[in-house]
């Protein structure tokens, strides 16, 4: 069914699927969708505003865990100030699994509205595999 050395599948697994699993009830499968979800929420920093950017890798530490499993394309902007502090992260489109329409508007105005001077613009690509 999936590979013992990758786990990967379990972001994607329902609870039925899991259930169909023998030894695993209703119950187990979704506590094991639940520490799913912690571990990838562990993986994101809470407070953004405390990491400043250097280099083009920062922005893909960030956020490579978060993205990378998404079926779909996302559009993210990440607005700085003008020591490259992160100020928010933000989404700004969301496409299908090989296409994002990005619209200028949803790009400026977040950056406009909290007065951020710099603006870095990152998207996946979910029909890829990605390697770091």
């Amino acid at each position: 069914m999936y590979g013992k050395d990758d786990l990967s599948f379990l972001r994607e697994i329902s609870i039925e699927e899991l259930t169909k699993i023998k030894g695993l009830g209703r119950v187990k499968a979704i506590q094991l969708k639940a520490v799913c979800e912690l571990a990838c929420r562990m993986n994101t920093p809470l407070n953004y505003r405390k990491i400043k950017i250097k280099e083009p890798n920062d922005i893909v530490k960030i956020l490579m865990n978060e993205m990378q499993h998404e079926k779909i394309e996302i559009a993210k902007i990440v607005l700085l100030d003008n020591g490259l502090n992160i100020l928010k992260i933000k989404n700004v489109a969301v496409g299908g699994n090989n296409f994002v329409n990005i619209g200028m508007r949803n790009i400026l105005s977040e950056a406009v509205k909290i007065n951020a001077p710099k603006m870095i613009l990152v998207h996946n690509h979910p029909s890829r595999k990605c390697n770091t």
